[in-house]
């Protein structure tokens, strides 16, 4: 037998993406019951009626406020063992490269060592 179902999902206007879940993509009977699992989740209804997921609506607040950077991580690589083996090193031998996640939109940005590129020239 065939059946016909008709139900309502969400789209993010700016990336094009559904929201997933651990059960895969949510479907909902209504709108309503779209917009208010939206607006459980973060997503943020903009000019135009244009829906916007919450990666995408962390990315313009960081865009308008900056980023909330998180806590500095340092590269593991070990010398000798090195996936940088131009980058200085701290005097026990650990690269100096880092990183850092923004909490709120997680855009990551890497930050090479100290004089990373001035060592090879």
């Amino acid at each position: 037998m065939l059946k016909t179902l008709t139900c309502v999902a969400l789209v993010c206007d700016e990336c094009r993406e559904n929201p997933e879940s651990e059960y895969g993509e949510p479907h909902f009977d209504t709108e309503n019951d779209a917009l208010a699992y939206a607006a459980d989740e973060g997503w943020s209804v903009q000019s135009g009626g244009r829906l916007v997921c919450q990666y995408c609506t962390a990315r313009k607040v960081c865009e308008v406020e900056g980023h909330q950077w998180g806590q500095v991580s340092w590269c593991a690589c070990i010398a000798g063992k090195s996936m940088h083996p131009l980058v200085p090193r701290t005097s026990d031998g650990r690269c100096t490269n880092s990183y850092v996640t923004c909490n709120r939109c997680t855009t990551f940005e890497f930050r090479p060592g100290t004089d990373a590129f001035q060592a090879v020239a």
